[in-house]
């Protein structure tokens, strides 16, 4: 009986040898995968971090060619309107005028 005994014991403790091997495979397939995982998280967050940070230069971008067309416009409405005085300025005297004594009256009644 004590060979039968050895004998189940040298056979659990085999298991238990394979078992453990086959754990820690299993354990390494698991790492490798979370690693892989990781790494394509943060491919992806690069990309996604790239992408907003294009986008936010394409918006300035337009923001800057807008602030610059609105800057323009504005030059042209200032030179259209000196022109006007200096072809009529009794009538800008006039409209100044107008648009003084209005101020005025609108203001004083606060």
């Amino acid at each position: 009986m004590s060979n039968e005994i050895q004998s189940n014991l040298d056979s659990i403790a085999k298991t238990a040898e394979i078992t453990q091997d086959r754990v820690k495979d299993h354990l390494r397939a698991a790492g490798s995968e979370v690693r892989a995982g990781a790494r394509a998280a943060k491919d992806e967050v690069r990309e996604l971090g790239n992408a907003a940070r294009d986008k936010a230069s394409e918006s300035i971008d337009a923001m800057k060619d807008e602030w610059h067309h609105a800057l323009d416009r504005g030059q042209q409405y200032a030179l259209r309107g000196e022109s006007m005085v200096r072809r009529n300025p009794w009538a800008a005297l006039g409209i100044a005028a107008g648009v003084g004594f209005v101020l005025a009256k609108l203001l004083s009644h606060r």
